[in-house]
């Protein structure tokens, strides 16, 4: 066995929860089976995890743990009717007494800044004047938070700027004509968007999501390579992409994903 404690703090930091008695919970995921004992404090949060075996991704663990933690505090606002935010900041091996810091950034999309299609500013004007890229970037950070729902908020990113195509027709087939439309004007095949529609079909159906970081990372750069055609689609006055733009297609995330 093993041992980790997480560490943590709860927002907003003026709300003092604390419990009369620790929370034990057991968690299965890829790094195995897991005890969990959770101590609240004045904005304070430890997780003691004992662990099979030793666990070489603390990370992943934080994932995967990560639901279970935000059912307790979901239940405290159920009943409490306050809203509360959490957040794992580190882990300690109490073997080796060795610290892990825990960044939410994600690296692979913050390299790919120098290929965003605009800057900070440009992409703040366009953000406040058009509700669907708000609406749609607003799920692109809930991507990353939120690890077990990432193909959930990545496609609906996706549905939030389809919203923007849509038109006042009559007819059952005003739906799948915007995002006819959608694809036609942002030059993406339908097959692109297929894995974060089938990923985010568990989350809709109230099932367990589980994927590793490599899949996380790839749903949220094929998100993200569309809200980058649909803010140039906003810079050009909502005409659709030239043609050099290359037609964006593929299902396959990772050659070991299957896409349905």
């Amino acid at each position: 066995m093993t041992l980790y404690n997480f560490i943590g703090r709860t927002k907003p930091e003026w709300m003092h929860i604390s419990f009369d008695f620790p929370f034990v919970f057991s968690v299965q995921g890829k790094s195995g089976n897991c005890t969990v004992t959770l101590l609240s404090g004045p904005s304070l949060l430890s997780l003691m995890v004992e662990t099979e075996n030793g666990v070489n991704d603390l990370a992943t663990l934080r994932n995967e743990i990560l639901p279970s933690v935000r059912a307790v505090f979901d239940s405290y606002t159920y009943l409490k009717g306050q809203p509360i935010e959490i957040e794992i900041t580190g882990a300690v091996n109490t073997v080796t007494n060795e610290l892990n810091v825990f960044y939410d950034a994600v690296q692979e999309i913050a390299d790919e800044e120098d290929k965003r299609p605009v800057d900070m500013e440009k992409v703040i004007r366009l953000a406040i004047m058009t509700p669907e890229l708000r609406y749609a970037l607003s799920n692109l950070h809930d991507a990353m938070i939120f690890p077990d729902k990432t193909g959930l908020h990545c496609y609906r990113a996706i549905e939030s700027i389809w919203q923007s195509f849509k038109h006042d027709e009559a007819g059952n087939d005003k739906e799948k004509k915007a995002w006819n439309d959608l694809r036609k004007a942002l030059r993406i095949d339908k097959s692109w968007l297929t894995p974060l529609a089938s990923h985010s079909k568990l989350n809709r159906h109230n099932e367990v999501w589980e994927a590793s970081g490599q899949e996380r990372v790839a749903l949220m750069k094929r998100a993200w390579t569309v809200i980058d055609r649909y803010i140039l689609y906003l810079i050009n006055d909502k005409k659709g992409l030239p043609e050099h733009h290359e037609i964006l297609q593929g299902a396959e995330l990772l050659p070991s994903t299957l896409n349905s």
